[in-house]
């Protein structure tokens, strides 16, 4: 469990960006991504630990951030995750939460 006085040390150290997308995080839509997620069998510590928008953490899964695909200018490109992960739902019966579709990190390259 993270706590609270760990999640505000976090987001300051990372002063406020997310670093999957590396774009400004409000301190409220935060949440504390591993960066090599615990699933690879590294422990739970704050060295492990960056600010992460809720979208891109939960795009970025049990991946490392090496493993997600990019554009030529080495921007991490969520845009095939946000569809893998719309189609993966859809062929499992469920309905994709709105929110992944209409998502803000769901624009074109240019506007990064």
């Amino acid at each position: 469990t993270i706590t609270p006085a760990e999640r505000v040390a976090i987001y300051l150290r990372d002063q406020g960006q997310c670093g999957i997308c590396h774009k400004l995080v409000e301190p409220r839509r935060s949440h504390i991504d591993h960066v090599i997620p615990l699933s690879r069998g590294v422990t739970h510590c704050p060295d492990n630990w960056q600010t992460a928008h809720d979208t891109c953490n939960s795009l970025k899964a049990d991946n490392l951030l090496s493993e997600l695909p990019r554009y030529s200018d080495g921007c991490v490109m969520l845009v095939p995750v946000i569809v893998r992960a719309y189609t993966n739902a859809r062929q499992a019966g469920c309905e994709p939460p709105r929110a992944m579709l209409n998502s803000r990190i769901n624009q074109p390259h240019s506007q990064h």
